[in-house]
């Protein structure tokens, strides 16, 4: 069972590019099937949240 969910759902809605504070992960693949390309794009990162 996950605990503070209020404030996990509170920082997820006041998300903004701008809270991001590092990087940890970027991954691109691609992948062919039968004539159809796909890709994923994959960003992992740390937000930092606004102290109240």
């Amino acid at each position: 069972m996950i605990k503070n969910i209020e404030l996990i759902t509170e920082v997820a809605q006041e998300f903004t590019l701008q809270n991001i504070k590092f990087i940890v992960g970027f991954f691109l693949s691609f992948k062919s099937e039968l004539l159809e390309g796909t890709s994923s794009l994959d960003i992992d990162f740390i937000i930092e949240a606004a102290e109240k």
